[in-house]
């Protein structure tokens, strides 16, 4: 057990454990930007709140899809580490704001969507710049730990986010859980700086249209990586809506307040944490596709189960069981990518793989939005989660890339 915790990334790699706390408290800032809108908006008691709700989430991720290959190839031409500073100071900057219109009673709709627009352009920058950067914090042996890590500070962050934030909107209000918001990205930004000696990548100066080109160069002449790709993006058709659809079981299904808002959330980020640090441990995967289709048939069947619980604490078990799916796809896929993308390629690469996994979902949001305003809760999940089963299924025919890490 000794010898696995010396060899275990946290303890083996000095700079990983600061990239970790960053990118925890990066997380932690994304998950309150998201619960206290979302929260918000539903909270109106307009007619039309679903809607609104869903135009918020497609604008949240929009972004991504219209400007994430520009930014990746920002990721590839400059220091990585003073994109990540950047977007979350400017994230830092912008919610500051955003908290003070709440104050003073300034926030208008329009103007909410403006800002969430302008906040969530610098996802993009900081992901692609995280992502591309995990194997300058490790080495080869490594990888596919520092990968799930990765994804376990998001999980954490986002059992904190969905905890605290349900707890200070319930509590003091949704402009204090703005303002906490804002220092989250502050924070993130100081502990990066201290990154000092672990960056391999060097910045490229070549043309920048040439370099935005490559990437899409990359994945014409890489067809596994593309099909599964396409198929992730297909999913999040039907996976992506539950950020949507939990607020609406918690406010129309369940009648519950903020606090169970926040349980629902956390279970969800819970199970995803426990089973990304479990994952971290783990050097290998066999059989990879398989594993990849039994954990979406599993998040698809869950998702349908949810519709049809009346009782909170399965209703719970639940929401773990999708997140600890969700943990498995993400930490295989990204370590498949990160082992066979090249170094030099990788920001664009990320960069154009959120932008793909993620132009869907836009208009995922808006469609439950719509379907919200006539069909009941328990219909959206059984149509969502039974197509995510049915997507789930070219995964067993495409070309491999590889079928063991």
């Amino acid at each position: 057990m000794k010898a696995s915790l010396a060899k275990h990334p946290l303890v083996k790699f000095k700079e990983f454990r600061i990239f970790f706390a960053a990118r925890m408290l990066s997380s932690v800032g994304d998950k309150f930007f998201t619960i206290t809108l979302a929260w918000w908006i539903i909270s109106q008691g307009q007619a039309n709140s679903k809607l609104h709700l869903g135009i918020l989430m497609a604008l949240n991720v929009l972004p991504a899809v219209l400007l994430g290959s520009a930014m990746g190839t920002f990721a590839d031409r400059f220091s990585r580490k003073k994109c990540m500073q950047l977007a979350n100071f400017i994230r830092f900057s912008l919610i500051a704001v955003l908290s003070l219109l709440f104050f003073t009673n300034t926030l208008s709709l329009p103007l909410l969507y403006i800002m969430v627009f302008f906040i969530s352009t610098f996802v993009p920058l900081f992901e692609s710049s995280a992502q591309s950067s995990l194997k300058d914090f490790s080495d080869e042996e490594s990888v596919s730990q520092v990968v799930a890590l990765n994804s376990t500070s998001v999980y954490l962050s986002n059992i904190l986010g969905a905890m605290m934030g349900g707890i200070i909107i319930a509590v003091i209000g949704i402009g204090w859980a703005l303002g906490f918001n804002a220092i989250c990205y502050f924070f993130s930004f100081i502990l990066i700086s201290f990154i000092r000696h672990a960056y391999k990548h060097q910045a490229i100066k070549e043309k920048f249209s040439e370099q935005l080109k490559q990437g899409f160069r990359f994945l014409g002449k890489n067809k596994p990586i593309l099909y599964m790709l396409l198929i992730f993006a297909t999913l999040n058709l039907f996976a992506a809506p539950l950020t949507l659809i939990i607020p609406m079981i918690v406010k129309f299904e369940l009648k519950e307040n903020a606090h169970w808002l926040a349980f629902l959330d956390g279970s969800f980020a819970l199970g995803a944490g426990i089973t990304a640090i479990i994952l971290s441990f783990r050097k290998s995967y066999n059989r990879i596709y398989l594993t990849i289709f039994l954990a979406l048939f599993t998040m698809g069947l869950s998702m349908v189960l949810v519709g049809y619980t009346p009782v909170k604490c399965i209703l719970i078990a639940e929401f773990l069981v999708i997140g600890a799916t969700l943990a498995i796809t993400n930490a295989i896929v990204i370590s498949l990518f990160q082992h066979h993308v090249p170094d030099d390629i990788k920001g664009r690469f990320f960069s154009l793989q959120v932008s793909i996994a993620t132009a869907v979902i836009p208009l995922a949001y808006l469609l439950n939005g719509l379907m919200a305003q006539s069909l009941a809760v328990q219909t959206m999940l059984l149509i969502n989660g039974g197509l995510t089963v049915i997507a789930a299924l070219p995964i067993l025919f495409i070309p491999r890339i590889s079928n063991k890490i």
